[in-house]
């Protein structure tokens, strides 16, 4: 959350929602522009290499990148608490997203409202500029938690530990 004025927000090209989402993430914990949506490709499976991956924060600390793919079923508590967890960090999270308009999305989760909600970055906006800039209310934009392109929803994130 400190870095959100330094990071730029990144725009998506088609079917790179997650791997944008990624960068800007890993961007928020390293302090800078330093990754953009093609360093979150590997082998043309977007994030496979996030795994276990380290980068090293602003703050000098060591973080581990966890990723729970499409095909996690996982479930809405579990994510919430990820999310809880993360921001109670001052960390970002990559979470599964839908809305009426797409059953498939990733976001950046950057913070909260002043009513309590998830603030969120998302690349499919239009913008430009600093993530702070582009920092919206999860409800405003309409999405709720999980991928419903499947039989029952699924929960994937990219969260990352100390």
């Amino acid at each position: 959350a400190a870095n959100l004025s330094r990071v730029s927000f990144l725009r998506q090209d088609t079917n790179t929602c997650k791997a944008t989402s990624a960068a800007m993430a890993v961007n928020l914990i390293v302090g800078g522009n330093r990754y953009a949506t093609a360093d979150m490709i590997y082998s043309g499976v977007l994030c496979r290499s996030l795994e276990g991956e380290l980068y090293t924060g602003s703050d000098g600390n060591v973080y581990r990148a966890a990723y729970k793919t499409d095909s996690y079923v996982g479930s809405l508590g579990e994510l919430q608490a990820a999310i809880d967890a993360a921001l109670a960090d001052g960390l970002p999270i990559v979470a599964a997203v839908h809305s009426s308009s797409t059953r498939h999305h990733w976001i950046v989760i950057v913070g909260r409202d002043s009513q309590g909600g998830y603030l969120a970055v998302d690349p499919a906006r239009n913008g430009s500029g600093s993530m702070a800039s582009q920092a919206k209310s999860l409800t405003a934009m309409g999405y709720s938690f999980g991928l419903t392109d499947y039989a029952t929803p699924h929960y994937g994130y990219i969260s990352f530990q100390r």
